[in-house]
């Protein structure tokens, strides 16, 4: 769908071929009481946020941001093979924040590609492929730059070009100002007509300089096919390597929102505020109760859209609490849980769906309205491993992560435990420890041969996450090997081997 080109900030999901700055500012109401905030003021500062930054910005906890921050780096290498593997067919591929974190890749054509999973337990990532995109990124690009004498004839002030890889769209940066301001958004309809595909033009007064008060032409474009075509397809892969950061315009509304979201989140029937990070970003704030009337108290500013719910904030974190601590005292494991302020509703992942279905239906566990069970498929390591000098194998019990970073170097057995360097290694549920008749232990069950003490190894996998204390670990972390003092850079929970 086209929508009426205004002066709203870029999307983020864009990769240019030559980049403007369009920012635009932000007029203020006066408040009408002293809650009240319309429309929220913006912040002073422009800088990126860091972990704490983004956690206040986007309403989840610290930890939450931090392990975003952590996946987008242990996904980087996955967004470069994904785009080698599907480069026939990709439309676009950027990180989704809505709903479940993910990586989304848009592929042309009808053929389905199921989803696949980055790492596990807390740290889980999902890969979600959307079919149906009409062209592909390359497609797209290529056929802009064909035509990109005719679009500057129709757009005298175009300064760049792009495509949105969430939406697919052509998006065509360009410098106007007064009467060129509506001439520009006039030849909209002609030129999606001349490149057969949906264009939103985005307005810029600013204009692209050399720093020396000289305006800049209109880069002319490598030939498709040429070596300078490949070489400037291989750096927009690069600079879309990490695709999916907020572009500042939604930054800058996540800073404004920032007084309201701290009057607002005290109010006792508070119940959440989730951002809507689209082409024209909003906040859906949550309430129990009338959330029309409870809005209204702080602002009327329709970027923030009023959703009645259930249950509280607080009492949806209680209830994420206590139904784990049910689930683990009934003996049903489950390998992560999360809450879903939007839906109102907590999610847990149970491997051992035949043990939850006997519990409800003997009356030991009863189904809650805010508690959604999904099964999470996957090997399951039963029995405690030892073998030879081998006495500690630390194990998870359900399916690891599978982060891709990279351990190389020694396999060793230090006071009973298998480690490369200083890192003990916690092995996945498929692992299966052995002793040969020469009373080496090895460890099978990875891609390879069986590992065994003295080789050279490379491991796949990455660093325990910051809170861990050997949460679904079929024994604890013995203390001869991980110390005293945990240090979660210390533990190495491998993936590939």
């Amino acid at each position: 769908m086209i929508r009426p080109v205004t002066a709203s900030p870029i999307p983020n999901r864009a990769v240019w071929l030559a980049l403007a700055a369009c920012l635009g500012g932000a007029a203020a109401a006066a408040a009408e009481d002293p809650l009240r905030i319309d429309p929220v003021q913006p912040a002073a500062t422009a800088r990126y946020p860091d972990a704490a930054e983004i956690a206040r910005a986007s309403r989840i906890s610290e930890a939450e941001a931090a392990r975003r921050l952590r996946l987008q780096e242990v996904s980087a290498p996955y967004v470069s093979k994904l785009r080698r593997e599907f480069a026939g067919r990709l439309a676009g591929l950027y990180r989704e924040s809505e709903g479940d974190y993910r990586l989304v890749v848009r592929l042309k054509g009808d053929s389905p590609v199921a989803d696949r999973w980055i790492g596990g337990g807390r740290d889980r990532m999902r890969i979600q492929f959307l079919p149906g995109a009409p062209a592909t990124l390359a497609e797209s690009l290529e056929k802009v730059a064909a035509n990109l004498p005719a679009i500057g004839a129709r757009l005298p002030g175009l300064m760049g070009t792009g495509v949105d890889e969430r939406t697919g769209e052509v998006m065509l940066d360009v410098h106007a100002v007064g009467e060129d301001v509506e001439r520009a958004r006039a030849a909209e309809p002609a030129v999606e007509r001349l490149l057969g595909h949906p264009v939103r033009i985005e307005i810029s007064a600013a204009r692209l300089s050399d720093g020396q008060a000289s305006a800049r032409p209109v880069p002319g474009p490598p030939a498709p096919g040429s070596r300078e075509w490949n070489g400037h397809m291989q750096r927009l892969a690069r600079s879309a390597r990490y695709p999916g950061y907020p572009h500042p315009g939604i930054l800058n509304f996540h800073r404004e929102s920032r007084p309201l979201i701290s009057r607002v989140q005290a109010e006792p029937a508070f119940a959440g505020w989730v951002f809507k990070n689209d082409n024209e970003p909003h906040a859906v704030v949550l309430f129990t109760g009338d959330a029309a009337a409870h809005l209204a108290r702080y602002t009327r500013d329709p970027r923030y859209w009023p959703k009645s719910v259930g249950l509280t904030q607080t009492q949806l974190r209680a209830l994420q609490d206590s139904f784990g601590r049910l689930l683990r005292q009934l003996e049903i494991h489950y390998t992560f849980s999360s809450g879903d302020e939007e839906n109102n509703r907590v999610t847990f992942s149970v491997s051992e769906m035949d043990r939850y279905n006997r519990a409800v239906a003997d009356g030991r566990l009863k189904p809650h309205p805010h508690v959604v069970i999904v099964q999470d498929k996957g090997p399951i390591a039963r029995t405690v491993q030892s073998a030879g000098p081998v006495t500690h194998f630390p194990q998870f019990k359900f399916p690891g992560r599978l982060m891709d970073a990279a351990l190389s170097g020694t396999l060793e057995v230090k006071n009973g435990c298998l480690t490369i360097g200083d890192n003990l290694i916690l092995w996945p549920s498929r692992a299966r420890l052995s002793v040969g008749s020469d009373g080496v232990p090895a460890v099978g069950g990875g891609k390879g041969a069986p590992l065994r003490p003295g080789d050279q190894v490379r491991m796949g996998g990455g660093t325990a996450w910051t809170d861990f204390r050997g949460e679904g670990l079929l024994q604890p972390l013995p203390a001869a090997c991980a110390g005293e003092a945990l240090d979660t850079d210390k533990l190495w929970v491998a993936g590939e081997f």
